[in-house]
């Protein structure tokens, strides 16, 4: 997988090297050169392309013959060479970025830029626990209102220092194990999904105060629905990259398969029992049909 979420492409170059292809030829051309970037390598085999780019068989073997001299054979895989060669100055740039921060970093911080980093880090977490808002669930509809103390009050700083903790822990960023623990829970599909989109979604959630093991939990009981019969067909499980940022807030519903409906076989027992009229109603009937 691509450390870097950019693919340099220069549409000059593209256009040239397709001016005599069809439409849907540079189409599918364009499309490989990303699942290239971000995958490293692409599969051999036909069928496996093809759905990878979700085309119809017909139309990528129409155009494949095309597209293919684009690519070459390396260790049992396909790659575009000229590609490659983007990556690894992509990298180098990326490297060079890197070694160039460190430097200004410790030019100007010197060796107390890792403690100055941890004071500012504290006085950051003070300045949050200081101010007093109401504090909501991510799956909550109403607040829980904080309760204002008096300055006199002996819980005051109790409760500044419980903020403070509460937010440390809001502000620590989620460990990439978190993250394979939700694409281990997820349910499988049909398709191939795109995690790199998914997990930028995830990252967003956690932005706006979700936690991750709730996060992990809502894939669970997703995962619980559709195992339990939620859906007809792996066909229709949904993207993980639209579980985490559609509208109707997937990770937030409870995911409840409904009730069984009671079986037809029991409607209309009751009417098929035959009534029978207690003692008093049998001397009634009796004393009617004497009179």
């Amino acid at each position: 997988m691509s450390k870097q979420p950019f693919l340099p492409l220069f549409f000059g170059d593209f256009l040239a090297s397709t001016a005599e292809w069809s439409g849907e030829e540079a189409s599918l051309y364009l499309t490989l050169l990303g699942h290239q970037w971000t995958l490293g390598t692409l599969p051999a085999d036909a069928a496996k392309l093809a759905r990878i780019v979700r085309w119809e068989r017909k139309a990528f073997e129409k155009c494949w013959p095309q597209v293919s001299s684009k690519f070459e054979a390396k260790d049992g895989r396909l790659v575009n060479a000229r590609l490659e060669q983007h990556r690894v100055k992509a990298d180098e740039v990326a490297e060079k970025n890197r070694t160039a921060g460190r430097k200004g970093a410790e030019s100007r911080w010197g060796k107390d830029g890792e403690r100055h980093s941890e004071r500012h880090s504290e006085r950051h977490s003070d300045h949050m626990a200081s101010a007093i808002e109401p504090l909501c669930h991510p799956i909550q509809s109403n607040p829980i209102q904080s309760r204002v103390l008096p300055p006199s009050s002996p819980d005051l700083c109790v409760s500044a220092s419980t903020a403070r903790a509460d937010t440390r822990t809001r502000s620590g960023r989620p460990t990439n194990a978190d993250w394979e623990a939700v694409k281990a829970a997820y349910p499988k599909g049909s398709g191939m999904p795109n995690w790199n989109i998914a997990q930028h979604h995830w990252h967003l959630r956690i932005d706006d105060g979700c936690g991750a093991s709730e996060l992990l939990a809502a894939v669970k009981r997703y995962r619980a629905w559709v195992d339990g019969g939620g859906i007809s067909s792996n066909a229709y499980v949904m993207q993980p990259a639209k579980f985490f940022s559609d509208s109707n807030k997937p990770w937030q519903q409870q995911w409840e398969l409904p009730k069984p409906i009671e079986s037809a076989a029991n409607v209309g027992v009751l009417s098929a029992v035959k009534w029978r009229p207690t003692d008093d109603e049998s001397t009634t009937e009796g004393a009617r049909a004497s009179a």
